[in-house]
């Protein structure tokens, strides 16, 4: 890796791996395929792991020999002391404040994390906690989020959710409306917009995630509860998709990967999410805003029509390294200009 510069990228679970792909190709970027070294495959180890890891659990008591049993990545890293290392945090559990800040120490490293997660909702407990108390307690150079709410409250850099396109094209579609979401609290309007989407003649495909067996209405295939898949076979089926449905918490100001996916492969939109009009590439043509199921234009869903964004390649996570670079060289005149005052 050529350069005085080296930038260290730690995704955590689930889908930055994919999301993040595009710097796989970027010379600058080294990416670590985990937090932790060892990653099991067998179901009982993976369950194991993950209670021993869990964000809630080591909230309430904090669960020793995590890095002696699984490994930290990072530990791995062959550092070389000419070198200036940026370290992107994007899911940093299960590594503790303490170990990050001992890293730092011992290494020319500068610290970045970049997260879309709202951390002013629910943060008693949780991810949303946990990441606040790990900024408060770890020496953070560079704050990124795409959430508004973070910028203003917490002194974020807005940035948007890195998206990396995923080189895949079909011709035939096969439903009206997509949806993938973990709903929560927003189960009950999730199946009500689906059993009104029934009765307009919507061919839908809904993919819900930690949706407790109460609340679970048997809908066939067009409802599919908690049955994980890895992000590229969603991917799949977005392209399967005439339009993508987004119903973003109440009060969260940032979109969620629904709006990248419309966007990227050139979808519809229908979000609840007020704020899209402000957003690049908006077009009233191809995005609706919702409140409730009697606003939404079904007509609209069903009707099938060429759409183009034209994605320029903005949401590539190459530019926020790009963009880290920026700001170190604007660290730079500014300390010189006090210099020469």
């Amino acid at each position: 890796m050529s350069g005085d510069k080296c930038f260290i990228v730690v995704p955590g679970n689930g889908f930055p791996k994919y999301t993040y792909e595009d710097i796989h190709k970027d010379d600058r970027v080294q990416f670590l395929n985990s937090t932790t070294v060892r990653c099991p495959r067998s179901k009982f180890l993976s369950t194991l792991k993950k209670l021993h890891c869990s964000t809630k659990i080591n909230q309430i008591v904090n669960l020793p020999l995590k890095r002696l049993i699984w490994g930290f990545s990072l530990d791995k890293i062959d550092w070389d002391p000419n070198k200036q290392y940026y370290v992107l945090l994007i899911g940093p559990k299960p590594m503790t404040a303490k170990y990050m800040n001992e890293l730092k120490k011992k290494h020319n490293i500068k610290y970045v994390i970049m997260t879309a997660v709202p951390l002013g909702e629910n943060t008693e407990l949780g991810y949303n906690k946990y990441l606040l108390d790990f900024i408060s307690a770890v020496d953070i150079d560079y704050l990124f989020s795409s959430d508004v709410g973070n910028v203003e409250k917490y002194g974020f850099t807005f940035n948007y959710c890195p998206y990396s396109v995923f080189n895949k094209k079909t011709d035939q579609i096969e439903y009206d409306l997509y949806f993938a979401a973990t709903p929560k609290k927003r189960i009950d309007n999730c199946l009500k917009l689906y059993e009104d989407s029934l009765k307009n003649g919507v061919n839908a495909r809904f993919r819900l995630t930690n949706v407790v067996s109460v609340k679970q209405k048997d809908y066939g295939e067009g409802v599919i509860y908690n049955k994980y898949i890895e992000y590229p076979s969603l991917i799949d089926e977005v392209l399967k998709s005439n339009c993508i449905l987004e119903i973003v918490k109440v009060g969260q100001r940032c979109n969620t990967l629904r709006y990248y996916e419309a966007v990227c492969y050139n979808k519809k939109l229908l979000t609840t999410n007020k704020n899209v009009v402000n957003l690049p590439f908006y077009d009233p043509r191809y995005m609706k805003v919702f409140e409730k199921p009697e606003d939404i234009d079904w007509e609209w869903v069903k009707k099938r029509e060429p759409i183009d964004y034209h994605y320029d390649g903005r949401f590539s996570p190459t530019h926020l390294i790009d963009k880290i670079i920026e700001l170190e060289e604007e660290k730079k005149k500014e300390g010189r200009g006090f210099a020469e005052e």
